[in-house]
């Protein structure tokens, strides 16, 4: 931002001349503050920004949590495809048309889009092994469900029900791998 200064061919007033001189300090004194405020602002909150350091993991370790991680994923894969297989036969045990199967993927999609967020903040409270454990439970339970439904809307249910349930590893699978398997290797 440019400032204002009196053309040099023409003096100013006494009057404007002490009004420009009077703004001019002001603002310097305001600049002045307000660089205070925020060094004392930056100072304040650095040790709230800056991450508490983990303590350095066994590079062999990192391998083994990468190839459980991996693990995880694939059965999230696996367990989202399995009802695809099983279509056909659910949908002559329960005369069930395309369409109306489509809405079985559905729900397991919206399911899974709207439980994605409240199970990133279950698994920050609960801790990754409790939130893993209650999450597997959830998926059996759900696995077993989706055999036992004898309705169309209840099967619905079930699937919408299940992909809350398989939104929880995602946040588990990210957080810890980036926790465990971090960008530069120290060792």
């Amino acid at each position: 931002m440019r400032r204002w200064s009196p053309p040099p061919d023409r003096p100013l007033a006494s009057h404007a001349a002490k009004r420009y001189q009077m703004a001019s300090a002001r603002s310097e004194h305001n600049r002045s503050r307000c660089n205070r405020l925020q060094s004392a602002v930056r100072m304040s909150i650095e040790p709230i920004v800056k991450p508490a350091l983990s303590p350095p993991i066994d590079s062999r370790m990192r391998w083994w949590v990468l190839l459980a991680l991996c693990g995880l994923s694939f059965l999230t894969i696996v367990d989202r495809v399995c009802i695809s297989a099983a279509k056909n036969d659910i949908a002559s045990d329960l005369t069930v048309s395309d369409q109306t199967f489509g809405f079985v993927f559905g729900a397991f999609a919206l399911g899974y889009a709207l439980f994605m967020v409240p199970s990133g903040w279950a698994a920050d409270r609960l801790g990754p092994r409790k939130f893993l454990a209650i999450i597997v439970a959830a998926w059996s339970i759900f696995t077993i469900a989706t055999g036992l439904a004898l309705a169309v809307p209840m099967l619905i249910a079930i699937r919408f029900l299940f992909g809350g349930a398989e939104a929880g590893p995602i946040r588990l699978l990210l957080g810890r791998s980036t926790r465990g398997c971090p960008r530069t290797n120290a060792d």
